[in-house]
């Protein structure tokens, strides 16, 4: 009998674990609340650029639904700047955030936006709707460089708890000092 338990304590454990990717020189965890079998995930190669700051690279997760990719991708991009950058306020942030929606699809009505808690620090989170589409985007800066680090987040899926479940577990580390 404390065998049972024990195996369903373990289950249970393993079961709440959050997904993990390695993206470049960062690990990437976060909770969607999907069934792992009900998506596929892409990590891009990156993205290297030069700006007028420095050199820019960019890290792309997409997160695909496997029954309905219209309604089903998330994206998660993590974009380096090697000069560094100013932080832009949260206020800044979230105004950001409308106009990106916005410039997405004219059509996109801002439901809600808020200054929020992402991943221990504050940020900003965004919700629109152009029929037949919701979209929610988070954008904010990881504490532990957030000179040269910015992470925004898209979601196509439509349950704002899923959205909220991600924003409430993502976790953006840094692998190692030299890389």
């Amino acid at each position: 009998m404390k065998i049972l338990a024990i195996a369903f304590v373990l289950m249970a454990v393993g079961a709440a674990e959050n997904d993990s990717y390695v993206m470049g020189p960062y690990k990437v965890s976060f909770d969607t609340g999907f069934p792992k079998f009900d998506y596929s995930v892409n990590i891009e190669e990156p993205i290297i650029s030069e700006t007028l700051s420095g050199r820019q690279i960019e890290y792309i997760l997409n997160l695909t639904n496997k029954s309905d990719v219209f309604l089903g991708t998330l994206f998660i991009n993590l974009i380096y700047m090697e000069g560094g950058r100013d932080i832009p306020s949260n206020s800044t942030k979230e105004m950001a955030l409308k106009s990106k929606l916005y410039n997405m699809d004219k059509n996109f009505y801002i439901w809600d936006s808020a200054i929020r808690k992402i991943d221990g620090t504050y940020g900003a989170a965004v919700q629109g709707f152009s029929f037949p589409v919701i979209a929610y985007l988070a954008y904010y800066n990881p504490p532990f460089d957030p000179e040269h680090l910015s992470v925004t987040i898209f979601s196509g899926y439509p349950e704002k708890e899923d959205f909220l479940t991600l924003l409430k577990t993502i976790h953006v580390e840094k692998l190692n000092a030299t890389a």
